[in-house]
């Protein structure tokens, strides 16, 4: 087929392109003599670079919704989804973003370790790691699965191609090389997509009217506590990401931290909504009217944005989607491979084994840690039969164990390590305990309105789940504080050490608050700016 050839060289130039863009960020990376060039960019990136990079991540997000089966596609749950990401980032820059800038951490684990100490803080980074993993999983399989549709190409080599580039200039440059390249990729993600769903919507096979008679009138019939419940999940699990934070904690100041993230969320929704207007299009489309040749059940199987992209548009905008769908699983794998690696390098390795570790150590660490996680979200890709079910467990996670950590150790001065372990430990039993169809776990728990035909929970089981763990942080934290303090239990029983000085400090860089550094490095952006145009 002509597509195959014309596309798979294109794609492999898109390829090339955006390794020689980290390449060339990696530059930036090179001028600094310290890590945090990898983790937080040394504080530098202006208002367009921070916006950029996050639009770029968070907007890739939406595809791993956006590429649904035609039997499971739901409009309206993916119109939740990038509502969800909207208000997240418009409540984060108002609230966690400036608070956790102007303390100058390098990850949102910082101020765990700091509170809790370094090994009571680390327990809370696993489901955060999980997390990053599935999801860049997903959205790599989504790219894959597309591009073996489109292009007849092998779904494992397109996976592996993307995954492979991502995290060898990832690994090269860190944060500089992933910020520069989010540039080049937003363009393709925005160009490819504006241009593709016009002419999906208008192909003479749709008829949007249809939908009303599907899968949107299911979902429109669910059950208004579950859906409250998916609402909550999509605003308050996506508030919990490093890879959001990584960008706002790289920003010059609190006020460019704040500015890039609240139009970030205006741009997320936007670009949110092209795969949704794709998933449409193809739900509606009468498959007998194009030049669809396979059967009822394989039609059933497919994805729907692959099926959209290849027989609902032009072949030059075919080639166009596939490039925005390759640049946006790039970016979300080099985002999360990253904010992963960053955690594993300051988190565990310098703070907990070798807090005496010297930068060219700490680099070392830095790029093996992106080869392993670049690894295992390649493998999950290929190999999980599942990988959007598993995105979604791993944002149930995020949802009910780290928000309302992350909430309370920034807010409530009287949470200990206790109460963290307990709300911990709470949560995740309950999470249990309530059921898991993806790992065959029956509802022990069955919580008000269970549907004992269907075997499912209609109760708002996550956010009972998240109250339930945070009220245990702030309940066990208030007690345990009141028997140490008031000293009804003498101190030698605190065997977490909370009432004794934290072993780890956050150690401020000249970069933090160089003035001076930051008027330098402004300076430099704009001329890099300059520079990454020639690209585009």
């Amino acid at each position: 087929m002509e597509i195959n050839l014309v596309g798979t060289i294109i794609l492999g130039l898109i390829f090339i392109v955006i390794l020689v863009v980290g390449i060339f960020g990696s530059k930036r990376a090179s001028k600094s003599i310290t890590h945090e060039a990898g983790l937080v960019a040394n504080r530098s990136l202006g208002y367009f670079l921070s916006t950029a990079s996050l639009t770029a991540t968070i907007a890739s997000g939406s595809f791993v919704h956006g590429s649904g089966e035609r039997s499971t596609f739901a409009g309206l749950e993916q119109a939740q989804a990038a509502l969800g990401v909207f208000l997240a980032l418009l409540l984060g820059a108002f609230t966690f973003v400036p608070k956790m800038r102007s303390e100058c951490y390098i990850t949102i684990f910082d101020p765990f370790q700091l509170k809790y100490g370094k090994k009571v803080g680390a327990i809370l980074i696993l489901p955060h790691i999980f997390g990053d993993i599935i999801w860049s999983a997903a959205l790599l399989a989504t790219f894959g699965q597309t591009t073996s549709v489109v292009l007849d190409m092998n779904a494992s080599t397109a996976i592996i191609m993307s995954s492979s580039i991502s995290v060898t200039y990832t690994g090269i440059g860190g944060l500089f090389s992933v910020v520069y390249t989010d540039v080049i990729q937003l363009f393709f993600i925005v160009f490819g997509m504006a241009t593709c769903v016009p002419f999906a919507l208008t192909h003479p096979s749709v008829n949007l009217s249809s939908i009303r008679d599907s899968s949107w009138r299911r979902v429109q019939d669910s059950p208004i506590l579950s859906t409250i419940d998916v609402c909550l999940l999509y605003i308050f699990g996506n508030i919990t990401w490093q890879c959001i934070y990584q960008r706002s904690l790289s920003s010059a100041t609190v006020k460019t931290a704040k500015v890039s993230a609240i139009v970030s969320s205006v741009l997320c929704l936007a670009l949110g909504a092209t795969p949704i207007l794709l998933g449409l299009a193809g739900t509606a489309a009468d498959w007998n009217m194009t030049s669809y040749s396979g059967s009822a059940k394989s039609l059933e199987q497919k994805s729907i944005m692959a099926l959209a992209l290849t027989y609902l548009t032009p072949l030059p905008t075919t080639i166009l989607g596939i490039s925005a769908l390759a640049s946006s699983a790039m970016a979300l794998c080099d985002s999360c491979v990253l904010s992963s690696s960053s955690i594993l390098t300051k988190n565990i390795y310098a703070d907990i084994f070798r807090p005496q570790a010297t930068e060219r150590e700490l680099m070392y660490v830095l790029r093996i840690s992106n080869f392993i996680i670049g690894f295992l979200s390649t493998t999950i890709a290929i190999y999980a039969s599942q990988p959007c079910s598993l995105f979604a467990l791993s944002s149930d996670l995020m949802y009910i164990v780290l928000f309302p950590q992350l909430t309370l150790v920034l807010w409530l001065s009287a949470s200990n390590a206790y109460g963290s372990l307990a709300g911990f430990a709470i949560s995740l039993l309950l999470r249990l305990l309530c059921g898991e169809p993806l790992l065959n776990l029956p509802a022990y728990l069955k919580l008000p309105f269970y549907d004992e035909l269907a075997q499912k929970q209609m109760f708002p089981m996550r956010t009972y789940c998240m109250l339930m763990g945070g009220l245990c942080v702030v309940v066990v934290s208030v007690v345990t504080n009141k028997l140490f303090v008031d000293q009804y239990l003498p101190r030698k029983y605190d065997f977490l050490e909370c009432y004794k000085k934290r072993t780890i400090q956050r150690a401020h860089s000249d970069y933090d608050f160089d003035e001076e550094y930051k008027d330098m490095s402004k300076k430099l952006a704009m001329q890099d700016i300059n520079t990454l145009s020639m690209y585009l």
